[in-house]
């Protein structure tokens, strides 16, 4: 899997550039801004970006030149120190760019040191995505496991101790600066004991392990957590501003609420309901069709059952295999569901995979339904519960051949 580009050592130019239009593409992913280096200043001097984005600077007249934080933070050429004044950086014509990715929010002054021209780089906390705290504290991270959307920004905070945090890939780790970005040693990545603040947005689905160096190891030992990164099939999966996309079958009707169970202000929730009049009563609420062939589906979503109702009950999320229809209709071939009891705080709820190989297609096309019922376990009153990141992911075969 990648988090991001993360290498200190330069690529080639046409990789570069394919990256650079991957991210230009898809504006949830992390930015790339461009600077040109000409001998008179640099164009534009002044940028405002987000943390985890990354600036590039173009030399392509090759001209003698550097670019060189006024703090000492980065100094970079055809190659970046690694440790301050350790001989990397230096002026030089051999380079047509160089880059820095910018973790950490704060203004950021630099120069060309072969003729004190200036630039200001303002990086700011993200505002695109989905953002997602991680907290090291003591001897725990907490939350220790999360489930996040491809684009969505972790944000990596130090509350008390030292720690770092390290995937098991060795591919992400971050304390107050980050492997890779461009930063020298003077901003550390290893296990620190300052109040450090990192922001690292992830793209490609799968699990990212993870640990801190002075108080785990890799496999989950120790102090450890996991971020599992989905490939979500279904659309406005965390009821971001409405419910569109959804189906709402029930009576009365599902709504939005700006009750976020990542805590965001800019996102919100499904609010659904039950008044059915018999007790164990299954009534189905919220419903999406997607499109899908083969291959093991797993699925969920976090749910909040408020505690105290005029009725208890339990929220099943169910997920339908339909073989010859590619809108979800006629007779479905496969079926799952997994249920929700506990009330009073989100939980995640994950259900068995489904695995649909390719005896089960038929003509017409296939269609995976994801559905929400409530069951209402009293005759009379009301149930209700909060539906928010539901997924259905497909497992993916990465390079290194292991499945998700």
């Amino acid at each position: 899997m990648r988090f991001e580009k993360t290498y200190v050592d330069k690529p080639v130019t046409g990789w570069l550039l394919t990256l650079t239009l991957a991210w230009m593409i898809n504006p949830v992913q992390a930015a790339v801004h461009s600077v040109q280096v000409l001998g008179f200043g640099f164009i534009p001097n002044t940028l405002t970006i987000e943390a985890g984005d990354t600036v590039v600077w173009l030399n392509p007249l090759n001209l003698s030149a550097n670019i060189a934080s006024a703090n000492g933070l980065f100094r970079c050429s055809d190659t970046c120190e690694l440790d301050p004044n350790d001989g990397n950086g230096q002026v030089n014509a051999l380079w047509q760019f160089t880059y820095v990715t910018f973790h950490q929010s704060g203004v950021f002054n630099y120069s060309n040191e072969a003729n004190g021209v200036t630039g200001t780089i303002t990086v700011v906390p993200p505002a695109s995505g989905q953002i997602h705290t991680i907290s090291a504290s003591n001897f725990s991270f907490t939350p220790s496991a999360i489930s996040v959307n491809p684009g969505d920004v972790l944000r990596l905070v130090n509350t008390g101790g030292f720690h770092n945090v390290r995937s098991d890939d060795d591919r992400l780790i971050c304390s107050e600066g980050c492997f890779g970005s461009g930063f020298n040693s003077s901003r550390p990545y290893t296990a620190s004991s300052a109040l450090w603040e990192s922001y690292v947005r992830v793209f490609e689905p799968g699990l990212i392990p993870y640990y801190c160096e002075a108080h785990g190891a890799p496999g989950g030992v120790g102090m450890s957590g996991v971020v599992t990164v989905l490939d979500n099939y279904l659309k406005n999966p965390g009821f971001d501003t409405d419910l569109s996309h959804w189906t709402t079958p029930s009576t009365p009707p599902a709504s939005w609420g700006s009750a976020d169970a990542n805590g965001s202000g800019t996102s919100g929730s499904a609010q659904v309901s039950s008044t059915a009049a018999g007790a164990a009563v299954e009534v189905e609420v919220l419903r999406q069709c997607v499109p899908a062939l083969v291959g093991v589906f797993h699925y969920g979503a976090q749910v909040n059952i408020p505690a105290g109702q005029s009725s208890t009950g339990a929220v099943k999320l169910q997920l339908r295999y339909f073989p010859a229809s590619a809108s979800c209709t006629g007779t479905s071939s496969l079926q799952a569901s997994t249920e929700v009891a506990q009330t009073g705080a989100w939980v995640m709820s994950q259900a068995t995979p489904m695995r649909v190989d390719l005896s089960q297609i038929q003509s017409g096309g296939a269609s995976l339904e994801f559905s929400v019922w409530l069951r209402k376990n009293e005759a009379g009153g009301q149930f209700a519960a909060a539906i928010d990141n539901a997924f259905v992911l497909q497992d993916l075969v990465y390079l290194n051949g292991f499945d998700q």
